[in-house]
């Protein structure tokens, strides 16, 4: 199942992109895409997902593509990454604080 979820999550965020016109652009983010995984994984923090709403996240994103509006594209999918950021800095930090 997260073997699926993972793919499917990583064509979703490749198809944001895709008509962009510009490889570099997509190489750029699919060498993101994979380090963002890299260190989900390597903090756990898939375990943390069950915080947020990530469905709810991509609903948002998907409205806002659906409705041409760029703006609201762009600040949902900020906010969407800004989480996962958010997320991996605190399960990091809180695997450091941890005696060992």
């Amino acid at each position: 199942m997260r073997a699926d979820w993972q793919r499917l999550h990583r064509i979703f965020h490749r198809t944001l992109i895709a008509a962009c016109g510009s490889e570099w652009l997509i190489r750029f983010h699919d060498l993101l895409y994979d380090q963002m995984i890299r260190y989900r994984s390597l903090a756990g923090a898939f375990q943390l997902d069950l915080r947020r709403n990530v469905r709810r996240e991509h609903a948002a994103i998907v409205d806002a593509v659906i409705a041409r509006d760029p703006d609201a594209a762009a600040a949902a999918i900020e906010t969407h990454y800004m989480t996962t950021a958010n997320l991996l800095v605190e399960v990091t930090a809180l695997r450091d604080e941890q005696p060992g």
